[in-house]
C-alpha cells in the first residue's frame, strides 16, 4: 500500500492539533485532489458510488463518491441521506 506519511508523528513531530490543543482544519480540496489523483485509491474505489459521513473532532463532513471519484466534499449538517458513517 503507498504511503506518503515519510514519519510517524509523535508528540514533538506533525500533529492534527494546533497550540490550544483544538482540531486543525484540513484542507479538504487537497484531500479531494490527492485521493482523485491516487492510483491505488481509484482502482479499489472504482465501483464505489455513496455518500459517507466523516467526523473529525468539530468538523463534519459529508463526501459523495460517484465511480470511484470523490465528486464533492461538503459540510455535513444531518438531515440527509448517507450510505456509510
Amino acid at each position: 500500500m503507498r504511503n506518503d506519511i515519510e514519519r510517524v508523528p509523535t508528540s514533538k513531530s506533525g500533529t492534527l492539533r494546533d497550540e490550544k490543543g483544538s482540531h486543525k482544519m484540513l484542507d479538504w480540496n487537497a484531500v479531494k485532489t490527492k485521493a482523485n489523483a491516487d492510483g491505488e485509491f481509484c482502482i479499489h474505489a472504482r465501483m464505489w458510488n455513496s455518500s459517507l459521513r466523516i467526523g473529525i473532532g468539530d468538523q463534519r463532513k459529508r463526501i459523495d463518491i460517484a465511480g470511484g471519484k470523490i465528486s464533492e466534499i461538503d459540510d455535513w449538517h444531518g438531515g440527509g441521506p448517507t450510505d456509510l458513517a
